[in-house]
């Protein structure tokens, strides 16, 4: 199910239990922006950092510099983002890391996606494609995480916000070839009913890398076929819900009464077999003198 966007932009994930794709279609490395031209992909839904150039927000437009690459199969020298569909034959977002462009924690790419499905969700369901092409001798990371905070500007999000997907570490000696990919899949589950994601509520996936080890040029990293999918249970009615609270009362205030049974029932039977021990050495002190 490719997904729609609404007018605050966010990728709409407008069903439960269906997967929902980030649209790359026809993405050609010509940039971003919120009225997307032919080649270009709707910065309503993208937010990006970590570059030469600067950072671009939600609903900005950027069609030139580090922001517009063009298309490529790899083994450029030019840092920015790219298009690497050409070598792997599906639609990717790519970047070519070097010392002044998305190399440390400020570089990012951030995929904006909304609860449009009317239900609350107990599940988010992150899965797609990492790519590197190991052609150079410094060894970089590409992460992946997801993070429900959307309000905080995005290089100030706590670390703690963000709940780890998957990752990929390229060699730090060139080892040439083509390009690699690894598939990623990760749930990350919301046990109290407070933290189920509601109707409208936006969360984020985010594309980040930084270096590792090696020195030289950096290998180049992108990423593809990013999809979502949550899933939902129903609230309990109220009537319902304040049962499982009464519920829940009242096994904490058996559990309590135990404990504390347990804890005098113990101390009684120290009491007691101190005085049994007390009555055999009295015992045997009056055998011993007669």
């Amino acid at each position: 199910m490719v997904a729609s966007m609404d007018a605050r932009g966010a990728v709409m994930v407008n069903a439960t239990q269906t997967r929902t794709i980030f649209d790359m279609a026809g993405f050609d490395g010509s940039g971003f922006s919120p009225n997307p031209g032919p080649g270009q992909l709707d910065s309503d839904d993208v937010r990006l950092g970590g570059v030469s150039n600067g950072d671009m927000q939600f609903g900005d437009t950027q069609t030139s510099g580090d922001f517009a690459r063009g298309s490529s199969s790899g083994g450029v020298i030019t840092g920015g983002f790219y298009d690497f569909s050409p070598a792997v034959g599906d639609p990717m977002i790519g970047i070519q890391p070097t010392s002044t462009d998305w190399n440390n924690s400020t570089s990012y790419i951030d995929v904006l996606f909304e609860n449009n499905s009317g239900r609350y969700a107990n599940n988010i369901v992150v899965e797609g494609e990492l790519w590197f092409l190991n052609n150079e001798d410094r060894s970089s990371h590409l992460r992946i995480q997801l993070t429900r905070n959307v309000t905080d500007p995005p290089q100030s999000i706590p670390s703690t916000d963000f709940l780890a997907i998957g990752g990929v570490t390229s060699p730090d000696t060139a080892t040439g070839g083509g390009w690699n990919s690894t598939y990623f899949v990760r749930d990350h589950g919301f046990i109290l009913s407070e933290d189920w994601l509601a109707p409208g509520e936006q969360f984020i996936v985010r594309i980040s890398g930084f270096d590792v080890g090696g020195s030289g040029s950096r290998d180049e990293f992108g990423f593809s076929d990013l999809s979502v999918i949550i899933r939902n249970q129903s609230l309990p009615e109220p009537r319902t819900m304040g049962f499982l609270v009464l519920g829940v009362i009242g096994v904490r205030y058996a559990r309590d009464r135990r404990r504390k049974y347990d804890y005098h029932e113990a101390d009684e039977l120290k009491r007691l077999n101190s005085i049994k021990a007390k009555v055999h050495r009295c015992s045997k002190s009056v055998n011993n003198n007669y």
